[in-house]
């Protein structure tokens, strides 16, 4: 900010261009709130979906074990000597 004498007395200048600038600022400040909270809804989202996927995976990592273990002792009884 600036200080000018005229003829008048002192001008303070600058004044207008230092509120503008608050201005700006406030607004970006407010438009990066609302991009931070709308990233945080974004992030709770996607933790929500990995729960999902990690209990969907348990159960199919589950359900791969007893077809393998099924495999097995079909493979085994078809595989030993008949009496």
């Amino acid at each position: 900010m600036g200080v000018a004498f005229s003829g008048e007395g002192f001008h303070l200048w600058g004044m207008e261009e230092l509120l503008i600038q608050l201005e700006v600022a406030r607004q970006e400040r407010v438009a990066a709130l609302h991009e931070f909270m709308r990233l945080k809804t974004e992030l709770a989202r996607a933790q929500r979906r990995v729960d999902e996927l990690r209990g969907e995976n348990a159960v199919l990592k589950q359900a791969l074990l007893a077809a393998e273990n099924e495999t097995q002792a079909l493979f085994s009884a078809l595989s030993s000597p008949r009496a």
